[in-house]
């Protein structure tokens, strides 16, 4: 009966809802109750009805419209539905107004107080709200919801312990209260004490196995504790439930990302954004997919909607400005990293982010700042001090260095990227026998890690152990089959034990996947190339090389050297010295001897002009040989290029911040229950 009459009101006042006009709604509502001789009491519940079946608008128009004919007590309750309706509906400015009406109504309304608390916390009149669920919780001490709600909030504000105390007191007061155990499972997750978080979980899931958020969050738990499989079944779970929950979409597709489904992952993303266009995080984290994908002018896009949705949102500038980076655009990285320190100046991440950009400028004294703050932030953060070493080891102050190495590895003793640069550190400073132990350890952790193999073989060729390095070098090509720089080190050990068709081979593979390498490593493998073929006697292709190394690489000194060898000695014959030898001077013998024959010429002339010729003959096609004796009995020298290995081998991770910030609510006329994803998960990508 109650809903066929909720269905009645719906459909006769559609088309004034349509139009907007709320308050004249209002009255035409008032007016269909008396027609239909419904009472205002009634009329209150039905609102109560509408509110619960999301009928927010409605809800609004039937509670206002029922506050016309009450008084007192029920007139306040009218006006809290009011004000709870309008909170839903975006209206924020009525919503105070009417929660302000039902508290003056009724000063001792528990309920009131309570609602009119978790508008201020939407409001962030944080001080407020607390002195409206204090207010809330003396007058009605046994109210379960007020004392989770009051929870939340002190969550929000850091103060654990005592939210902590009002979660058990909510649960205590009604062991029955779903929301109670889901919400102080997500602060027991916060708190590291996983173990007591699942039990609470699964309290809320067997009292409300319909709570689509309850199931959400079990599942982020569980994806926390590495349980793939179980965690994608309550996401699923929550969506069943719940179709319309971008929240459950966007955190099923984080676990499909890291699962390394991608496709599926893309789609739950945009199911998540269709559903809620404004939602900042579906935005935020569809972008990091898109930059792992590769399609960076997507993923701009997504950054840019997430930080015009919530401009204050430090990680998603943080995140930016690492794709800016990636595109070459560091003024803009520079100005999106100090935006995010501004915004979150405690973000350990930030700040050893904008230490590496720092570093790239060779700004090297506000780098060693930056990371040194993040260290103070963040004293157990690894990749900072890593990234800290790195810059100790190119300034030349290994013994620092060294340290902050240790204090990495550490803090994280599986932390392949400090353990590989301390080994370069090592190798760099003659300390050879720990550097091998450390490459191996680093290939002992991460046997699919190409860095570790490629670094672990150039090091093997430093020490002049090239079969093991050529073997090593393959591992990496196994790993990775299109690495320019391991086809380009792999040449440079084979020509070093002269198997030059192969090293040819192999640099000229190198070139053709270079479009990720940098112009100078390509100048190293271009002159590198050119000493093949000069080897060769191809000495063509090998000044072809060379200069082609001298355009991308004008400051090398090794390619000068060669350039200026083989030009000075002139030992590529020119199409010019062959017209001379093989056509011109021939002609002139034939011209003579014919002069000669038909006595137009001397015998003394023509013996002399014979001698000449011969002489210009001879020297014509021996020049060659004759400038290349003089260069000494070692032959022509050209210079080998190897830069490049210790650029590239060195690794500095960039942080992305990976916060998932949900904070969904389902309220009722006195409660609202919040859930959350992980708030502050991070992970790597490797550059240099």
């Amino acid at each position: 009966m109650v809903e066929e009459k909720l269905k009645e009101f719906q459909e006769k006042l559609a088309p004034c809802i349509e139009k907007g006009d709320l308050d004249v709604c209002v009255d035409q509502a008032f007016k269909l109750a008396q027609e239909m001789e419904i009472a205002a009491i009634e009329l209150k519940g039905l609102s109560v009805r509408a509110r619960k079946n999301g009928l927010y608008v409605l809800a609004y128009v039937l509670a206002l419209a029922a506050a016309e004919g009450l008084e007192g007590a029920e007139k306040s309750k009218a006006y809290n539905n009011a004000g709870t309706a309008a909170r839903h509906i975006g209206d924020l400015k009525n919503s105070e107004i009417y929660h302000k009406q039902a508290i003056e109504l009724d000063p001792k309304s528990g309920i009131s107080h309570n609602n009119y608390a978790n508008l201020l916390k939407d409001l962030g009149r944080k001080d407020e709200a607390e002195y409206q669920y204090k207010q809330a919780i003396e007058l009605d001490p046994k109210s379960g919801i007020t004392h989770n709600n009051y929870a939340n909030l002190l969550k929000d504000l850091g103060r654990k312990d005592e939210a902590e105390y009002q979660y058990k007191q909510a649960i205590e007061l009604d062991p029955k209260y779903a929301a109670g155990h889901n919400n102080y499972a997500n602060l027991l997750k916060d708190l590291g004490r996983k173990d007591e978080a699942e039990y609470q979980y699964k309290q809320a899931i067997e009292l409300d196995p319909k709570s689509g958020i309850s199931h959400n969050n079990y599942g982020v738990l569980l994806a926390d504790l590495g349980l793939y499989e179980a965690a994608e079944y309550q996401y699923k779970q929550a969506i069943e439930l719940d179709p319309k929950y971008a929240a459950a979409h966007n955190n099923y597709a984080n676990l499909l990302k890291d699962l390394d489904r991608k496709d599926e992952a893309e789609y739950q993303y945009k199911e998540a954004i269709e559903l809620d266009p404004k939602y900042v995080n579906a935005h935020y984290d569809y972008a990091s997919l898109l930059q792992d994908l590769g399609r960076k002018n997507e993923a701009e896009y997504q950054y840019k909607k997430a930080i015009e949705l919530d401009p204050k949102y430090a990680a998603a500038h943080n995140n930016y400005a690492n794709l800016l980076q990636d595109l070459g655009r560091k003024d803009e990285a520079e100005y999106q990293y100090k935006q995010a320190i501004e915004l979150d100046p405690k973000s350990g991440i930030s700040r050893n982010n904008y230490g590496n950009l720092l570093t790239d400028f060779g700004l090297y004294e506000s780098a060693e700042y930056q990371y040194k703050k993040a260290i103070e932030l963040d004293p157990e953060y690894a990749t900072a001090h890593n990234n800290y070493a790195n810059l100790l080891t190119d300034l030349g102050r290994y013994v620092e260095a060294e340290y902050q190495y240790k204090q990495a590895m550490e803090l994280d003793p599986k932390y392949v990227n400090a353990r590989n640069n301390y080994a370069i550190l090592l190798k760099d400073i003659g300390r050879y026998d720990e550097a091998k132990d450390q490459y191996k350890k680093v290939i002992e952790l991460d046997k699919k890690s190409a860095a570790a193999h490629y670094n672990y073989a150039y090091f093997l060729m430093e020490t002049s152990r090239l079969n093991e390095a050529i073997a090593e070098m393959k591992l990496v090509l196994q790993i990775e089959p299109e690495n320019p720089y391991a086809f380009g080190t792999l040449a440079d050990i084979l020509a070093d034990k002269d198997y030059l068709e192969a090293a040819e081979e192999s640099y000229l593979i190198s070139l053709k996947h270079s479009d990720s390498m940098k112009p100078l490593s390509v100048a190293e493998i271009h002159n590198n190339l050119g000493r093949v073929y000069a080897k060769l006697k191809q000495y063509n292709k090998a000044e072809e090389q060379f200069r082609t190394a001298f355009r991308l690489d004008p400051m090398n000194e090794n390619v000068i050297h060669n350039l200026r060898i083989i030009r000075s000695t002139d030992i590529t014959k020119s199409p010019n010295q062959n017209l001379v030898a093989y056509i011109i001077l021939p002609l002139f013998f034939i011209g003579f001897f014919y002069l000669f024959h038909i006595q137009m010429i001397s015998d003394i002339c023509f013996i002399t002009i014979f001698i000449f010729l011969s002489a210009l003959f001879i020297f014509t096609l021996t020049y060659h040989t004759l400038t290349k004796a003089k260069i000494g009995p070692s032959g022509l020298e050209f210079e080998m290029g190897t830069s490049r290995k210790s650029i590239e081998a060195e690794i500095r991770p960039i942080e992305f911040k990976k916060y998932t910030r949900i904070s969904t609510s389902t309220d009722a006329a006195e409660q609202t229950q919040s859930d959350s994803r992980s708030s502050s998960n991070s992970y790597q990508r490797l550059v240099r």
